[in-house]
Order: structure tokens, then sequence, then C-alpha cells
């Protein structure tokens, strides 16, 4: 199942953006010294592994939070050419890059250890996405980032560690630039593009068995999602709709009394 959040970004667009590649396919041939992905300045890290990486730059800048259930339509507005970043270490397939472009950061905390899969499309202009680690820091943390450099759908799939929080930044490259091959023009202000949480790809997205949440939305929730059969939360107590005896009294779902509609509730 897919949670979704459409989004929209008010920035112009102008230069043309790198050659077409496939619909989703962030495994294309890297940039050429033509490509507009300018590559990634040397950064201390790069030259002295030794060295502390610097503060994140997420500080003030994080403008939601993000979950596995996110559900979400609604318009991210920026006027004010916000760039935050401007290195990356990573990216397919253009590997580390330069951005100075507009950009925006969510925050997402990670229920299990596992993979998330991100889609984006519907695009007007070029974007890429990156994802960062607790550090918030493009040159010192980047765990993952797609750049295809132009006007495509795509997918990120990363791993996650449970407990730890990570920052997606969404990358306006196209914003601010004309794109020659459609959907954007110098008397745009505004570029759409839609992104979605893809929970049935995503093993992080896990159901937590005690928080009241539908947390891998499959319609189930807690002690009546078969995910949570024989979690500790859930010992002793009857679930009325997974097929199984949870409090072991030799009845399960409706014929167990437990369960408001139960044969033997009167």
């Amino acid at each position: 199942m897919r949670r979704t959040l459409v989004l929209g970004l008010l920035f112009s667009c102008a230069q043309p953006s790198a050659p077409d590649a496939a619909p989703g396919d962030i495994s294309a041939a890297p940039a050429s010294a033509s490509s507009p992905k300018a590559p990634a300045e040397a950064s201390p890290w790069m030259e002295d592994e030794g060295q502390l990486p610097p503060p994140g730059d997420c500080v003030g800048t994080v403008s939601d939070t993000l979950t596995c259930t996110t559900d979400r339509v609604g318009q991210v507005i920026s006027t004010d050419g916000n760039d935050v970043f401007g290195n990356y270490s990573c990216g397919l397939p253009n590997g580390p890059s330069l951005q100075d472009g507009p950009d925006l950061v969510w925050e997402f905390v990670c229920p299990s250890t596992g993979n998330v899969v991100i889609d984006w499309y519907g695009l007007d202009c070029d974007i890429d996405l990156y994802v960062l680690d607790d550090t918030c820091d493009g040159d010192f943390g980047c765990v993952a980032g797609a750049n295809d450099g132009d006007i495509i759908p795509g997918r990120l799939d990363w791993m996650c560690t449970e407990g730890l929080t990570y920052y997606l930044v969404i990358e306006g490259w196209g914003y601010g630039q004309l794109a020659a091959n459609g959907g954007c023009s110098p008397m745009d202000t505004e570029g759409n593009f839609t992104v979605t949480v893809d929970t049935a790809a995503s093993s992080a997205c896990i159901e937590i068995c005690d928080d009241g949440i539908d947390n891998n939305a499959d319609g189930l929730t807690d002690c009546d999602d078969l995910s949570c059969v024989g979690d500790p939360a859930c010992a002793g107590i009857e679930s009325c709709m997974n097929g199984v005896d949870d409090d072991l009294d030799g009845l399960d779902d409706c014929d167990d009394v437990d369960c408001p509609d139960s044969d033997l509730d009167g």
C-alpha cells in the first residue's frame, strides 16, 4: 500500500536538464563533463578520513516529520530560494554532486531495521532526492541519493537502523533552471511532484504491536495484525480477526467470548 504526499515548490525553471533516461532508471551511465550535475567540491573528510564531521545543517530547516503511514495532500511553498545543502557524497547514477537549487527537508525516524522505499513521479522539473543520516550532512552523512538528471519518475530504496533519525532532502535542481524537455518555462513559478512511501515494499515499516497505529498500512492495528501473533504485547489478548487462538482458551476469533460478536457472548 502506498501513502502519498503531494507537494509543490515555488521556483521558476530555467536551463536544460541532463540527457533522457528510461523512467525509474537510476543505473544509467554517469554524467559526462557536459552534464548539468556538477561534481562535488572537495571536502575535508574526503582528504582526511580522521577528521570529525562538522555539525549538520538541519537545525531549523526541517519542515515536517515523515512516517511509514504518512498520508498528506498539500503544498510546500518556498519563496526564499532556500539552499541549505551544497555537496552530496552519494547519488546514482551521477555520483557525488554539487547542488545549488532550493531544497526541502523532512525528518524520518526508523521504526525497525530494514529498507525504506520512496517513489516520486508527476514532476514538472528535475528534482533529486537524498537521504542523510543523523548528522544531516551531505558530505559526511549521505546514505543514498537519486540524481538521474531528468524529469522522470524514480525510486529510492535505502536501509535504515531502528531508532535512528534520517533526513530526506528533496533538491530542486530544475527549479530556477529551464527544463528544455518540457514541463517548465521561465514564466513558471510553481513546480509540482508527488512522493509516495511504499509501505508494502518497505521491510522497516513493520507493525508495532502496542502503539495504536496501523504501522504497515494493511488495515489491521496492533494485536489484530497477523504480524503481531506471538508478540509479548499481545500475550493473552484475543484478537478477533486473525484466525489465531491468542489467549489459548481453545476458541479463536468470533468463537471466543472475548470478542464482541461472539456466538458465546449471549
